[in-house]
């Protein structure tokens, strides 16, 4: 039924983009939350005493 529409294609398409793009985006912030999560926690480990 919504394919019968007019323009509806083009709406579509740009949705699909846009899930596309917010895709890369998330992974692009898990890849650099991981990297500085992992950073925090090496400093945080060169930082604490022994037995802490």
């Amino acid at each position: 039924m919504l394919n019968n529409l007019s323009g509806i294609a083009q709406v579509q398409d740009a949705l699909e983009t846009t899930n596309k793009l917010l895709a890369e985006v998330l992974a692009e912030l898990k890849r650099t939350n991981d990297e500085r999560l992992s950073h925090l926690i090496e400093v945080t480990e060169r930082h604490t005493p022994a037995g802490s």
